[in-house]
C-alpha cells in the first residue's frame, strides 16, 4: 500500500500486488500539497520567503526584517524547516536559513500577481505572455511595494 511518510511516498509492502493505487497516490499528493500550503499560510512566513529570496540570513536578521521577535521568527522557521521549505546551517551560536528551493519565492510572486489582478478586478484568464509580464513586474518591485 502506498503511504505518505516523512515527505515521501513509500510502499509499505502490505498490498497484495505491486500496482500503484491511483486513489492512494492522489490522496498522498493532495496531502503533500496541503502540507506545503500550510507553510505559506501565515503572513510572517510569506515575509520570510521573500526575505530569503536573495541570500541566507540569520534568525536575528530575519526577525528584524519581518518585524517579529527572535522567538516568534524561530517558531516560524522551525515549522518551515519541518515542512522542508527552508534549510538551516549553524555557525557557532548563529543559525542561518535559506530557501530549500528558490522556486518558493516564485510561487509567492505568483500568488501576489493573482492578488494584484483580483484587486484590479481583472479576469483570471491569462495568456502565457501576460503571465510572464505579471511575474516580471512582481519580481522587479521592492519588498513591501
Amino acid at each position: 500500500m502506498i503511504k505518505f511518510r516523512d515527505s515521501f511516498l513509500v510502499d509499505d509492502g502490505e498490498s497484495p500486488d505491486s500496482a500503484v493505487d491511483l486513489d492512494q497516490l492522489r490522496d498522498a499528493m493532495t496531502s503533500l500539497h496541503a502540507r506545503f500550503c500550510r507553510g505559506l499560510g501565515d503572513p510572517k512566513r510569506l515575509l520570510i520567503i521573500v526575505a530569503l529570496r536573495s541570500s541566507e540570513k540569520s534568525v536575528s536578521q530575519l526577525a528584524k526584517e519581518i518585524g517579529a521577535s527572535q522567538s516568534n521568527a524561530s517558531q516560524h522557521l522551525g515549522l518551515m524547516r519541518d515542512l522542508e521549505l527552508v534549510t538551516a546551517r549553524r555557525v557557532e551560536n548563529n543559525v542561518f536559513y535559506r530557501l530549500s528551493d528558490p522556486r518558493l519565492a516564485d510561487a509567492v510572486d505568483l500568488l501576489r500577481a493573482i492578488q494584484i489582478d483580483q484587486q484590479r478586478g481583472e479576469h483570471a484568464t491569462r495568456t502565457p505572455d501576460r503571465n510572464a509580464t505579471i511575474a516580471q513586474t512582481v519580481q522587479s518591485r521592492p519588498v513591501g511595494g
